[in-house]
C-alpha cells in the first residue's frame, strides 16, 4: 500500500556514522524522509518543539543520557507521536520501561538491516513492534 505523503522522520543518534547508516536504510523507501537529524536527546527535544515529525527513530543510549528520558519529555507533549528505539542494549526491565513510557517500537542495532523497515511501518501505524532479539529477551518467541 502506497502512502500519499512521505513520512517525515527525525533521526536521533549521537554516533554520526550510525546515523548515516540508519538514514540510508530509511531513505531506501520512497515513502520515508529523514527531514532532520539530532545528535542527542536534548537536541531531539528542541527539534520537536520547533517542528513535530511524523515519527522518531532514536538511539536508546547517547552521550548526553538516555533516549528514554528524551522520549518521555517528547511524549509528555506529543503523546501520539510514534517513537522507535534502536539500541545495542537489550535488557528486559529496560524494554518494559520503554514500552510503559509510550514508545511503540524497540529493535536491536545488530538487526537494523533486517528489521528497520518493518519496524517503521508498524510504528507509523501506531502498532507496537519488537525486534526478534527483543522478543527473545522478553520470552515472547
Amino acid at each position: 500500500m502506497k502512502q500519499s505523503k512521505q513520512i517525515q522522520i527525525l533521526l536521533v543518534d549521537d554516533h554520526g556514522p550510525t546515523r548515516e547508516l540508519l538514514k540510508n536504510l530509511i531513505e531506501k523507501n520512497d515513502c520515508w524522509k529523514v527531514y532532520t537529524e539530532a545528535a542527542s536527546g536534548n537536541e531531539a527535544i528542541e527539534v520537536v518543539e520547533q517542528e513535530v515529525p511524523d515519527l522518531i527513530v532514536m538511539d536508546m543510549q547517547m552521550a548526553d543520557g538516555s533516549g528514554l528520558e528524551a522520549a518521555r519529555v517528547i511524549l509528555s507533549n506529543h503523546p501520539d507521536l510514534p517513537i522507535l528505539m534502536v539500541s545495542n542494549y537489550i535488557d528486559q526491565i529496560l524494554i518494559q520501561t520503554v514500552l510503559k513510557a509510550g514508545v511503540l517500537g524497540y529493535i536491536s542495532k545488530e538487526n537494523a538491516f533486517e528489521e528497520l523497515s518493518q519496524a517503521i511501518e508498524s510504528v507509523s501505524r501506531k502498532e507496537i513492534y519488537l525486534g526478534a532479539a527483543i522478543k527473545w529477551q522478553l520470552n515472547l518467541t
